[in-house]
C-alpha cells in the first residue's frame, strides 16, 4: 500500500519533497536495502519475523521521495486490550528509530514521520510507538508528543584491535591476556542446547546481581523477545550463541544480533567462576574482536538500569566503560491517538 503525504499540509518553514510510503513484502528486498543503508538488527525482518505471532505481524515500510528511498522502518503490528475487547491491527511499534540516508535533513526525517502517521490513521492504528533502542539519533521535534531516551553504551569497532585493546583499562587488558595464555576460547556455539545454556547462565547472573541487593528483573528486556525467539533468531542466522570457555564447561554465554555492519550484544548470562576467572571480561573483549572480524563497524551493548537497590548499576556502568565503551543517548517516540473519538472512546475502553 502506498500513501502520498503532501509537504503542503505539515505547515513547514522550509520546502520539502513529497514523501510517499510503501509496504516491502519482498523480504529478500529489505534485507538488501537494510544493508545498504547500514540499519539496526532490530529492523532485520529476520528479527521480526522471530517475534512473529498469529497476532504480532512484521511491517516493513520504505519511504519515498519519486523513485528514492529515502529511509526506512520497521516493526510489529499488535492488538491492544483483552477478551472480548481485544483489536486486532490495532498499534505499530518499532524498537528502534527509522534509518535514513546520510543526505536527509531534518525537515525530511519530519515529513517521513508525518506520512508514517497519516499512513498509520488511514490502516487504522491507534498509535504508532517508536522505541528507543539501538537510535543514538534526535527523532523529528514536534511530531511524536511522548518521549522515549535511554542511555545504551557503544563502540566504534574501526580502530585496529591493538587500538581497541588500549582503549581498555589495564585490569581489563591484563584480564585478557592471561586468559588467553591460558588457553580460553570465545567459539561459536550452534548445538540444540545453546539456549538452554544461555537461559541457565544468564540465571546464574541473575542470582548473583540479585542476591547483592539489585532489584529483580526480567531476562529479557525487549518487549515480546522471549527465549523461544531467541532460538529462532539463531536459526535464522540474524542472531548466534557464543561460549567462552576455561576448561570443559562453558563459563560465559553471549548472544549477539547482527547485521551487516550493525551488532548488538543483547544478553550474556555468567557462571560465578567467570567472575572469578576473569573469563567475563574475556568474553566481552573477545565478541568485540569477532564482530570487528566480521564486518561490525559498532557493537551496542545496551544500558544500565538505574537500580535503585543494590549499587545502583554503577558496577555494570564502570565495567563497560572500563571496556572503552562511550555512552550516547538514545531517543524514539510515541504519536498521539490517530482515530477519530469514537474509536479514542473504545481505545480508553480496552487499553
Amino acid at each position: 500500500m502506498n500513501l502520498l503525504f503532501s509537504r503542503q499540509s505539515m505547515h513547514l518553514s522550509q520546502p520539502i519533497a513529497d514523501v510517499r510510503i510503501s509496504a516491502c513484502l519482498d523480504l529478500q528486498e529489505w534485507e538488501r536495502c537494510l544493508l545498504e543503508f547500514s540499519g539496526s538488527p532490530l529492523l532485520s525482518s529476520r528479527f521480526l519475523s522471530a517475534l512473529a505471532t498469529v497476532e504480532r505481524q512484521p511491517v516493513f515500510l520504505r519511504f519515498y521521495d519519486g523513485d528514492e528511498c529515502l529511509g526506512l522502518l520497521a516493526g510489529v503490528v499488535a492488538p491492544v486490550g483483552t477478551g472480548l475487547l481485544r483489536r486486532q491491527d490495532a498499534c505499530f511499534i518499532s524498537f528502534t528509530g527509522a534509518v535514513y540516508r546520510s543526505a536527509v535533513d531534518e525537515n525530511c526525517r519530519r515529513a517521513c514521520i508525518s506520512a508514517l502517521l497519516a499512513y498509520g490513521k488511514q490502516m487504522g492504528w491507534y498509535f504508532v510507538d517508536m522505541l528507543a533502542y539501538d537510535h543514538p539519533h534526535a527523532v523529528p521535534s514536534d511530531i511524536l508528543p511522548w518521549k522515549h531516551e535511554i542511555s545504551e553504551y557503544f563502540l566504534d569497532l574501526q580502530p585496529s584491535p591493538e587500538q581497541l585493546l588500549l582503549g581498555t583499562k589495564p585490569k581489563v587488558r591484563q584480564a585478557y591476556r592471561k586468559l588467553l595464555k591460558s588457553g580460553a576460547r570465545f567459539e561459536l556455539y550452534e548445538a540444540e542446547d545453546r539456549v538452554s545454556i544461555l537461559q541457565d547462565l544468564m540465571s546464574h547472573t541473575k542470582s548473583k546481581r540479585v542476591g547483592r541487593g539489585n532489584t529483580d528483573y526480567q531476562y529479557i528486556g525487549l518487549p515480546g523477545v522471549d527465549f523461544a525467539a531467541v532460538e529462532r533468531c539463531c536459526r535464522s542466522g540474524v542472531g548466534a550463541v557464543y561460549l567462552t570457555f576455561t576448561d570443559q564447561d562453558p563459563c560465559v554465554a553471549t548472544f549477539v544480533l547482527r547485521t551487516g555492519s550493525r551488532s548488538i550484544e543483547l544478553l550474556r548470562g555468567c557462571s560465578q567462576g567467570a567472575y572469578e576467572s576473569g573469563a567475563n571480561t574475556f568474553a566481552a573483549l573477545a565478541v568485540v574482536f569477532l564482530m570487528r572480524e566480521q564486518g561490525c563497524r559498532e557493537i551496542n551493548t545496551g544500558g544500565v538500569a538505574a537500580d535503585p537497590g543494590g549499587d545502583g548499576g554503577q558496577g555494570l556502568t564502570f565495567f563497560k566503560k572500563s571496556l572503552g565503551y562511550q555512552s550516547r543517548a538514545c531517543q524514539g517516540g510515541r504519536s498521539a491517538f490517530l482515530q477519530g473519538s469514537l474509536q479514542r472512546l473504545l481505545f480508553q475502553l480496552i487499553r
